[in-house]
């Protein structure tokens, strides 16, 4: 910004001293439009990059949303019960789990935060798929193992 004023500076002086108007006299609308020729033309490049920066900032601003859409939102529970058989289950994280008789298992459709819960009431077998950051949590009753 203080190169561009600099250079308009430049350009008013020697806007003066060229301009030559017998007996001191000159003319105002002659000199704008001298002037006017002589300035370079910022607009034509101070446009696309503020279109280019808005674009931007929607850019950014929709993904923002969806982010927090995603992170905020609920996740939707499945819940899968048998009755006199015993049921075979793969969650999300591919851990397997075998539902014994009479038994309710409740998951979220997708695991999402540092540890991966579920419910259940009744009996399983689990084989947890190994996640180390994501501890694998399972509340029974009032026991959370």
């Amino acid at each position: 910004m203080k190169n561009m004023e600099q250079d308009f500076e430049k350009i008013l002086n020697k806007l003066v001293t060229s301009t030559r108007s017998p007996r001191g006299k000159f003319s105002k609308t002659n000199s704008w439009i001298l002037l006017e020729k002589r300035l370079p033309r910022l607009q034509h490049r101070i446009l696309p990059l503020r279109t280019m920066a808005n674009a931007a900032a929607v850019a950014v601003l929709c993904v923002l949303g969806w982010w927090a859409y995603y992170m905020f939102a609920p996740v939707p529970l499945q819940t899968v019960s048998t009755l006199a058989e015993t049921r075979s289950i793969t969650l999300p994280d591919q851990t397997e789990i075998v539902l014994n008789r009479y038994s309710t298992l409740t998951y979220p459709e997708r695991f999402r935060g540092k540890d991966r819960k579920v419910q259940l009431q009744g009996e399983a077998y689990f084989e947890v798929s190994k996640d180390a950051a994501h501890p694998f949590k399972v509340k029974a009753e009032a026991v959370i193992v």
